[in-house]
Formats: structure tokens, sequence, C-alpha cells
């Protein structure tokens, strides 16, 4: 995968290092490395070819955060809107059918 620009509807706050909180509206996703690995929820993890993979949303929190360059807090500031959007950008990299457990749209 290279990297994949994602515009969020809901722009969150990011604190950067001089403790200013700046407005981000963007979010850049890098490369999956192993270190990330540990960071994918189990249950897309455990999935077979051909089965939907079903986590809750909070498991792929750390996921974003790492591929975005982000922290977990920052992560989880993250709209559901904007959410559903990330989470398409996985299921066409990883090539996988995956399942929040919300009981709304194609991600159920």
């Amino acid at each position: 995968m290279n990297n994949k620009v994602i515009s969020l509807e809901y722009p969150i706050i990011i604190v950067n290092p001089e403790g200013k909180g700046l407005e981000v509206k963007e979010l850049t996703f890098g490369r999956i490395k192993a270190k990330h690995l540990g960071l994918f929820p189990k249950g897309l993890m455990n999935t077979k070819e051909g089965e939907k993979a079903s986590f809750e949303p909070k498991e792929i929190v750390p996921l974003i955060a790492g591929l975005a360059g982000i922290s977990n807090e920052e992560a989880g500031e993250i709209d559901f809107t904007d959410l559903l959007k990330i989470i398409e950008i996985f299921e066409d990299l990883m090539g996988k059918s995956l399942s929040l457990k919300t009981g709304k749209s194609k991600h159920t």
C-alpha cells in the first residue's frame, strides 16, 4: 500500500510537541510494517479467507493511531463517519470485508 490520505469530514485536534492544538483535516496512513501487526484487532487477524472479520470499533483505534502517526487519544476523537471511511481503506488494503459491531451499514 502506498500512503493513503483521508479527508476528515469532522476535523480533530492534534497537540504538537510545543503543546499547541492544531486542527487536522486530513490523515495520512502509511504502509503496514511488522511493528503494526500487534495493533490489529484479533477478530481481523483470526479471520479465514471468505469470512467477514468482526470487531468492536474501539479495537481499531490503536491501528489507526499507529498507521497515521497520531496518539491513541487523538485517534479516539475521530468521528464515526470518518471512521467508516478509514475502515474502507483497510478493507481495500487487506482484501477483507470488515464488520464493526454497530448494527448499521455494510460494516455490521
